[in-house]
């Protein structure tokens, strides 16, 4: 029977269920009119809802924690849905081959007209059925393939994560080794200098421990000498108050003996003879605890009465000394009467032995007139009249010939012998410091070995021309408050090694060619004075170390300053003056450690960034914005001062395991009996 396709439609419309697939039914009733009109086609399964239900009861590709759950994602699966269309309806096949067997039934019955028609549709409906089937599986396996892609991708990036975890856990656990291999670097380094520590304050506490010995036997003998010069003066004193009736013949009185009577009428003792019982008194208390009722009840009583006092003391007869000429002394001024020189050197020593007792100026005076005949003055190589108050002017130094060291400072001397350079030619140092010299004897600048000058703390106005001191080496004129200007030919003097003018606040210059030839100048001050401007020559003289121009008003400082030239240059002081920049040559400064700039107009101290030795540096008051990263050196001397720590420590511990090394091997040498070890 011939179905109509509107009935077919309306039917198939009414008894399908609501999922979609009308279009699909009406499109088939419109192309085929010989459907059958009670057929029900079954419900099609769409390629995307099949594929995406395969996808999504597929098991993972991986059976891992983080992919247990996951499941392609429906942009994947719409994709697919899109590229690749429902293949036709199942159902159109089964009315085709309802409608070919309603086509043969007939043609068993009989054949009818059109007959060859419906065999020619026949035909086709089976090539097209086959021509579905071909694309359908070739649909299929498409999408197998990608879906097969699809999984093998996934499966790649899970196995790619599951690599790259493994790598980030081994990285993981090598880097925690290696913490754990630099805490224990560390922990042992620790101990290591916790035990070098240790051993330095046990040997800091044994320097101590000796330090403490030695000063508390320092502290004994100083007692020791205070307490024998004590009874030595009150011995003297005895014995000059006894010497007044002692007629020089015949025994002397003794300490124990005649000096005190033990009488009721007799009188007190002399106030030299108390003293001398007091300090015999202190001496065996002392010593021995012994202590007497009547000393500590401050009752009078002679040394015979004294409980503090032994018997073997008093029973002795002690005869005080007389204070007799210094050994040789007489020997030595006969033998000068008589015209024999020979024995200058003891007659120097004799006349040395007096000058040390004669303290005042009166006493000094004395000896310079009867005590000191002219051998001995031949033989005098020092001669030390400091704190006497010789002022204002010294005694005559005739026939000082040999005088090498003079030294006349504190005396309040107004001037110096004007023929000292003549009378003592042999000077080497004079020491005039401390005194109110206004001017310097002119014959000093002659004096041809004179190699120290010190004449600090006086009125000096000028100095006089030294271009005759061949060998000076050092010149301190500081603090001299009125001293304008030094001589310009103490360029000449190329030996002076030091040049101290500190506190002359008059002082407006230092010579222009000062260093340029003078190779062994080492330190130049200038402090607290008035200069203006540094000299050029001292940026040439190659031995320099300390160069102190503060508290001055120096606007700037030769270029070459600090340079190559100058490789000992070690402390530069410039602070409290008007400096704008800093000399381009402290770049070579390798040798700079100390550097005082403070108190300037400076805007940077890019110069410094090459002294690689530099370790106080001080720039307060100034108008600096940025200090430079690689100042002093920078991360190299940081690298540098690491290394050498870790000498240093190493060093440590090869001494330390020397040390016990040493210990061990004698510990064992004595449990062998065989004497003390030794070690490696």
């Amino acid at each position: 029977a011939r179905c109509a396709p509107g009935y077919l439609s309306r039917r198939w419309l009414a008894n399908a269920p609501r999922t979609g697939r009308s279009v699909h039914a009406r499109d088939l009733a419109r192309r085929n009119s010989n459907m059958s009109r009670d057929a029900h086609a079954p419900p099609r399964a769409p390629l995307a809802a099949t594929e995406t239900n395969a996808l999504l009861s597929a098991p993972s590709p991986m059976p891992r924690d983080d992919d247990a759950g996951r499941k392609p994602s429906w942009s994947t699966v719409s994709r697919l849905a899109h590229l690749f269309p429902p293949p036709p309806p199942k159902f159109l096949g089964d009315f085709r081959a309802d409608a070919s067997d309603t086509d043969e039934e007939s043609l068993e019955a009989g054949s009818e007209p059109g007959d060859d028609a419906r065999r020619g549709r026949r035909a086709s409906i089976s090539a097209e059925r086959t021509t579905d089937e071909e694309k359908t599986r070739g649909a299929h396996a498409v999408s197998r393939a990608l879906i097969a892609a699809v999984t093998a991708k996934t499966k790649a990036r899970a196995e790619a994560r599951a690599v790259a975890e493994a790598r980030a856990e081994a990285a993981r656990r090598i880097t925690e080794a290696a913490e754990r291999a630099e805490e224990d670097k560390k922990a042992r380094n620790r101990a290591l200098v916790e035990s070098f520590r240790a051993a330095s304050r046990a040997a800091a506490a044994a320097a101590t421990s000796l330090r403490f010995e030695r000063k508390s036997e320092r502290a004994a003998a100083r007692d020791r000498r205070e307490e024998i010069a004590e009874l030595w003066a009150a011995e003297l004193a005895f014995e000059g108050a006894t010497n007044e009736t002692f007629s020089g013949s015949g025994d002397r009185p003794s300490f124990g003996v005649g000096t005190t009577s033990t009488k009721p009428n007799s009188p007190p003792p002399t106030k030299e003879e108390a003293r001398l019982h007091a300090a015999y008194a202190r001496r065996e208390t002392r010593d021995y605890g012994i202590r007497c009722a009547k000393c500590d009840a401050g009752a009078s009583h002679s040394a015979a009465e004294c409980d503090a006092i032994s018997e073997a003391l008093k029973k002795t007869s002690f005869f005080p000394p007389r204070v007799p000429p210094p050994p040789g002394f007489a020997e030595a001024v006969t033998n000068t009467e008589k015209g024999d020189v020979v024995d200058a050197k003891s007659a120097a020593r004799a006349c040395s032995a007096l000058l040390l007792q004669r303290r005042t100026r009166s006493e000094t005076q004395t000896w310079f007139a009867n005590e000191s005949p002219l051998s001995a003055r031949l033989g005098f190589s020092e001669l030390r009249l400091e704190r006497r108050g010789l002022g204002p002017s010294l005694p005559s130094l005739n026939s000082f010939f040999a005088l090498t060291f003079l030294d006349v400072s504190r005396n309040r001397l107004s001037c110096l012998p004007e023929n000292l350079g003549d009378t003592c030619p042999l000077l080497e140092t004079i020491d005039a410091s401390a005194n109110k010299l206004v001017v310097l004897p002119a014959s000093l600048g002659g004096l041809f070995f004179l190699k120290k000058l010190v004449a600090r703390s006086n009125r000096l106005a000028t100095l006089p021309s030294l271009a005759g001191a061949r060998a000076l080496e050092h010149l301190d004129v500081s603090s001299n408050a009125t001293l304008r200007t030094l001589p310009n030919d103490l360029v000449s003097v190329k030996t002076l090694r030091e040049l101290i003018a500190d506190g002359c606040v008059f002082l407006s210059s230092l010579p222009e060619a000062l260093g340029e030839a003078q190779d062994d100048l080492k330190t130049v001050r200038a402090r607290r004075c008035r200069l203006t401007k540094c000299p050029e020559g001292v940026s040439f003289a190659i031995s320099l170390e300390t160069l102190d121009l503060g508290s001055n008003s120096i606007a700037f400082l030769p270029d070459a300053l600090g340079g190559a030239q100058q490789p000992s240059l070690r402390v530069v002081r410039v602070d409290d003056n008007l400096l704008r920049r800093l000399p381009r040559g402290l770049k070579c400064a390798a040798a700079l450690e100390f550097f005082d700039c403070s108190s300037n107009a400076l805007r940077d101290v890019a110069p410094l960034v090459g002294c690689g030795s530099l370790v106080d540096l001080n720039v307060a008051d100034n108008a600096i914005a940025e200090m430079p990263r690689d100042l002093a050196g920078g991360p190299e001397r940081a690298r540098a001062a690491h290394e050498a720590k870790r000498l240093g420590l190493e060093r440590a511990r090869r001494v330390m395991t020397l040390f016990f090394a040493r210990r061990r091997g004698e510990c064992a040498g004595r449990r062998r009996g065989g004497g003390p070890g030794r070690g490696p």
